[in-house]
């Protein structure tokens, strides 16, 4: 028999002897939705900065020299996605007082097991760009660039299989409302669903520490090896991990080694920067995927494992968000820029206390003799004192901290 509240008895019972999940009732379903809509609404604002940061800030380029932050959009990228699809879904749920219907709610099931997917491979992306940035340092081939064709694979695959998944699942009848709280995939207890997610997960995982492992062992390596000269005058800049920025620094500084005090403590960053982006992405999909796991091995879990496990991983878009912006090159040069924006911006002449004068547009004079002016400029008080700021202290230095 089925003893659990959440497994109720299927249909055939008799026959097959089978517990099936029950769907959440309309307060459950309203709270969560709720709690979703808020947290995706926050994560998918945070992204839109991110993409915007993207978007604007150089370093991203992937024509670069010696930079691998373009791999950065791998996980910006289905942050947004998902953040944006369960930021709408819910939201119209709520509006409708119903969950959508079915066909609907399969086109939400594909774009989920889409973004899913890109999500899971975006760490070790990021991980595989940030050490051949590092390998490349090392080897001396500082100005290597990645080919635009190679990043629009790199970042276009994850979505292709993605969709792939999707398709196949939504062929096999397994795609559309699971147990009235997300549209995503109806069973788990196939391979198609709930094992190559347990499958992608645990190798996404393992991919993205041996990564950062190797860039840990190859710059303390490299640390004993490399002959430092000051003058160099190399820039690289890195994603996540500092390990490029920690052997184009140990060039500018002389004697920079593994028995330096810039040494030890360029070590330390590489193994903080990349189990934080470990960290980041496997404690926010541990749970769901422990929950699909058992729903896969065993039988169905209760309803509020699985609304938990959900909202868990709505965290992952803030969490991510406050990653990429932390990173030092790219803090910098938001707020060099911002800050740039605010000084060359025009103040507008306050016409409240200004004195009113006849303008004459077809000689371009006005009343007084003047000529015509479209806005004051900025007094030297604000732009003095916006200089000095300790925020642009560092726009006008030249040493690139990653």
């Amino acid at each position: 028999t089925c003893t659990s509240s959440d497994t109720p008895p299927a249909n055939d019972f008799p026959i097959s002897r089978a517990c099936v999940p029950t769907v959440a009732s309309t307060n459950q379903q309203r709270i969560f939705w709720t709690l979703s809509m808020l947290v995706f609404g926050v994560g998918l604002v945070l992204s839109m900065v991110v993409i915007n940061e993207l978007l604007r800030n150089p370093l991203f380029l992937p024509s670069r020299p010696g930079g691998s932050m373009w791999s950065f959009a791998a996980i910006a990228v289905p942050d947004f996605v998902l953040s944006a699809v369960y930021f709408v879904f819910p939201f119209i749920n709520l509006i409708r007082g119903v969950e959508m219907s079915p066909d609907p709610c399969e086109a939400f099931a594909v774009l989920t097991t889409m973004a899913v997917y890109a999500t899971f491979l975006g760490p070790p992306i990021v991980a595989i760009a940030s050490l051949r940035c590092v390998m490349n340092v090392i080897h001396g081939q500082f100005n290597a660039t990645t080919p635009k064709v190679v990043v629009a694979v790199v970042l276009g695959s994850p979505w292709v299989l993605g969709l792939i998944i999707g398709l196949v699942a939504r062929a096999d009848g397994k795609s559309g409302s699971y147990r009235g709280l997300i549209c995503y995939n109806t069973k788990w207890d196939s391979f198609s669903t709930g094992g190559l997610t347990v499958a992608m997960f645990g190798a996404c995982t393992v991919t993205t520490a041996v990564s950062y492992i190797t860039i840990a062992v190859l710059v303390h390596t490299s640390m004993t090896r490399v002959s430092i000269t000051p003058s160099s005058g190399l820039e690289v800049r890195s994603s996540f991990s500092r390990a490029a920025g920690v052997v184009v620094q140990s060039f500018r500084r002389a004697g920079a080694g593994t028995t330096s005090p810039q040494g030890g403590q360029y070590h330390t960053d590489v193994l903080k920067r990349g189990s934080l982006l470990v960290q980041v992405f496997f404690l926010s999909w541990a749970f769901f995927v422990v929950v699909a796991g058992l729903n896969m091995a065993l039988r169905p879990v209760s309803l509020t494992a699985e609304m938990l496990a959900a909202l868990v991983i709505s965290l992952q878009p803030i969490l991510d968000a406050i990653v990429l912006l932390q990173t030092p090159s790219v803090r910098k040069a938001m707020v060099c820029r911002i800050f740039g924006e605010l000084l060359a911006a025009p103040i507008p002449a306050n016409t409240a206390t200004a004195p009113k004068v006849h303008v004459d547009r077809s000689s371009g004079m006005q009343s007084d003799g003047s000529p015509i002016k479209s806005s004051s400029p900025k007094p030297d008080f604000v732009v003095r004192h916006l200089s000095s700021l300790p925020s642009l202290a560092a726009c006008n230095s030249s040493d690139e901290t990653i």
